[in-house]
């Protein structure tokens, strides 16, 4: 009866362990970066206004980001780095005066054209662009 309760216990542990682990998603990272590497964001939320974004990853984990509509151009682009883990985005974006911004994301999506990501109660959703 011992033996019982205890196989009992320790199966019910067991089964406890693995319904509280969740997997985390893998995204291809190489969506990033394919191609030229563009992304477009539509609306990007920027002290309270939207935005448009353009942000251009590159395999080696740099990237450069600019926003139209602040009047920048590619050529004014800002760099950040980066890196995609599971489906965890962490990013160290540059201000114009070279100080790191550190972020991470949570992705949901990251397709050839659709990269969707969350984070500080925001969602951001990008398009792929030529």
């Amino acid at each position: 009866m011992k033996k019982t309760v205890l196989y009992a216990a320790v199966s019910a542990i067991t089964l406890f362990m693995f319904a509280a682990c969740s997997t985390e998603k893998e995204f291809n990272k190489e969506f990033l970066y394919s191609g030229n590497g563009k992304w477009y964001c539509a609306q990007y939320p920027i002290s309270g206004t939207t935005h448009r974004i353009y942000d251009i990853y590159k395999s080696d984990g740099t990237g450069k980001s600019w926003d139209i509509d602040d009047d920048m151009t590619e050529a004014d682009a800002l760099p950040f780095n980066w890196t995609l883990s599971g489906e965890t985005l962490t990013r160290n974006d540059y201000t114009e005066e070279g100080v790191p911004v550190y972020s991470t994301y949570k992705v949901s999506e990251l397709t050839a054209t659709t990269f969707v990501y969350s984070g500080g109660g925001r969602t951001y959703s990008w398009t792929k662009s030529n």
